[in-house]
């Protein structure tokens, strides 16, 4: 039989399991060789709009906030469905991945623009939050919106970044 101290353990053990969402680590390595393309400087040009339609309707535009350019590979396609897409808790970014990143930053439109991109793949995103009331206070709301464009050599290429 198992003493009372061993039981309260136990019991201690599986509620912290059951409340603490679980850190699933990237399945992805992170390989430099495939985003050595996206540091070249090409003449392709993204540009675009990023915004998020509350469920009331309302337009909240990104004015203002950073917009994130980052190249689509193997280890960012996994990074963007499990962490922006599917919300999940993913073990340690690679820090590598930052020198890799371009940001910009929105205009009151929530307009932005990224030029003399090499061609390819990237993956576009913007955290938008707002604050609204909640039963008399005020709380955070908002997310990211996250958008995909793939341009070719001198071609300029308009997306849209918002929530699906």
């Amino acid at each position: 039989m198992l003493g009372r101290s061993a039981v309260v353990a136990a019991t201690l053990f599986i509620a912290s399991c059951a409340t603490t969402p679980s850190v699933i680590p990237m399945k992805e390595t992170f390989n430099p060789s495939e985003f050595a393309w996206s540091t070249a400087k090409g003449n392709s040009t993204i540009v675009g709009q990023a915004f998020i339609k509350t469920r009331g309707g309302d337009v909240k535009l990104a004015a203002g906030n950073i917009v994130r350019l980052v190249p689509v590979n193997a280890y960012t396609t996994e990074l963007r469905v499990r962490r922006t897409i599917n919300g999940e808790k993913v073990g340690s970014v690679d820090p590598r991945l930052e020198q890799y990143n371009r940001t910009t930053v929105a205009d009151a439109g929530g307009n932005f623009e990224f030029k003399e991109l090499p061609a390819g793949s990237w993956y576009v995103s913007c955290a938008i939050t707002w604050e609204a009331a909640n039963q008399g206070d005020m709380q955070q709301a908002g997310g990211i919106a996250y958008g995909t464009a793939t341009v070719a050599k001198g071609e300029t290429k308009k997306v849209v970044v918002t929530r699906n």
